[in-house]
């Protein structure tokens, strides 16, 4: 019985590394199988190489219900994640994390059947290092906040509100309407105060417009719906606050 703990860490940090191909380390894990609550405290994933962190958070907490398991349905009451902090690269032929997404397309078949009634990301950081570009920039999102229900695939009643401050302008995002598989959300994103002279970078050289400096309050609508073929493209409004 004192060794469950331990088994339960080893069996976690192996799953982990046979699922991504990734170096893992994890502080703590506690698991209750009886009512279904998971404790992660301390997980920290690396690139292939393990000589830089892809991504970590503080603390994770999940209550499955263990019962809807048994039918194929994994269901969890609810996720909370604390402190989480995910670093993105782009190279000029593919991102740091194009390998997972190339081994999670790669298995066939239908995903399991997801249901999330609460999910809550705080404190969250996301940072991406463009190498790509003749001079290498790093753009940084931070103080991520996320809450979202009912997100399932199950149903198209779920929402999501999200909030951050991502390079130093504050942004906003609204979902409805949302079903986890396949895809589908009506969605609105707001900045407001974005710098526009962080879009010369990404300006061709040759552009017909070049904007020296100014901030715009930026609005963008989408709806997205995997089983339209040609669903209603996005609607957006920017206004130019100042010069």
């Amino acid at each position: 019985m004192y060794a469950w703990p331990r088994v339960i860490h080893r069996v976690v940090i192996s799953g982990i590394q046979a699922a991504t191909h990734r170096p893992v380390s994890i502080e703590a894990v506690e698991v209750n199988p009886f009512t279904g609550r998971l404790t992660v405290r301390g997980l920290r994933l690396f690139e292939p190489d393990g000589t830089a962190l892809f991504t970590d958070f503080e603390r994770l907490d999940a209550a499955v219900r263990p019962l809807a398991l048994l039918l194929g349905h994994v269901s969890f009451r609810e996720i909370v994640l604390q402190g989480s902090t995910v670093r993105v690269v782009r190279f000029a032929d593919r991102f740091n994390f194009s390998d997972l997404v190339s081994t999670s397309s790669s298995k066939p078949g239908q995903p399991p059947d997801v249901t999330v009634d609460r999910l809550v990301i705080t404190r969250g950081t996301v940072t991406l290092e463009d190498r790509a570009l003749a001079e290498p920039r790093t753009w940084t999102s931070e103080q991520i906040e996320i809450e979202g229900r009912n997100l399932s695939t199950r149903r198209t009643d779920g929402v999501a509100m999200a909030s951050s401050v991502t390079a130093g302008a504050p942004m906003s995002l609204e979902m409805r309407h949302l079903r986890l598989y396949p895809i589908h959300l009506e969605a609105v994103v707001k900045t407001t105060g974005f710098d526009l002279s962080l879009a010369r970078v990404y300006a061709p050289s040759d552009a017909a417009v070049s904007i020296e400096r100014g901030t715009a309050d930026t609005t963008l609508q989408v709806v997205l719906d995997a089983r339209v073929a040609r669903p209603p493209r996005p609607r957006a409004r920017c206004a130019i606050s100042r010069w």
